[in-house]
């Protein structure tokens, strides 16, 4: 019969080692921190425009409104400001080019979730899509490793696209499945 007192020690042993390890991993995790955002771009028939919503950490958009001696909060400089400054920074850093024509943006307005900036805007359409460009280089300015998703849908036909600053832009003209 195995003694209790030493299979209870090497348990104490085991979790402890698990849970140094653990903690090591956890603390290489808060070293490298990981940038990005989503942004969903649908066509909508119905409203002939194509609608998006992006959702950014607040955070880093704060620091991107950020200067010198000069820190940018929502909480503090308020949610006007905020919407302020992010459709002129929406309007430098989202477009879409659709048939080799710039459409003009709409911003719409925000929503704070927690650490997260939920953003909706639009580009009122006039034609059929047949190809389209879609450039985010939202935080691109500021950080060099943000990496920001595209989920872009244009009637039954649906991709995910990965965007960085070495190619902040996607050209979609094949609309099959």
């Amino acid at each position: 019969m195995k003694n209790p007192v030493i299979i209870n020690q090497k348990k104490i042993i085991m979790t402890n080692f698990f849970t140094y390890i653990f903690l090591c991993f956890i603390q290489i995790i808060n070293i490298h921190e990981f940038y990005v955002s989503a942004t969903k771009v649908d066509y909508s028939k119905e409203n002939s425009s194509i609608q998006c919503v992006s959702r950014v950490f607040l955070d880093d958009l704060e620091k991107s409104f950020s200067f010198d001696d000069y820190i940018f909060s929502v909480n503090k400089n308020g949610k006007q400001k905020f919407d302020s400054l992010l459709k002129k920074y929406l309007n430098k850093n989202f477009s879409l080019i659709l048939n080799d024509e710039k459409l003009k943006l709409s911003f719409i307005g925000t929503e704070i979730d927690n650490d997260l900036a939920i953003i909706y805007f639009e580009f009122s359409i006039k034609k059929k899509i047949d190809s389209i460009v879609i450039k985010n280089s939202i935080l691109m300015d500021k950080i060099s490793t943000q990496k920001n998703i595209i989920h872009f849908s244009y009637d039954s036909f649906k991709r995910s696209y990965l965007l960085s600053k070495k190619n902040p832009y996607v050209i979609v003209n094949n609309f099959k499945n």
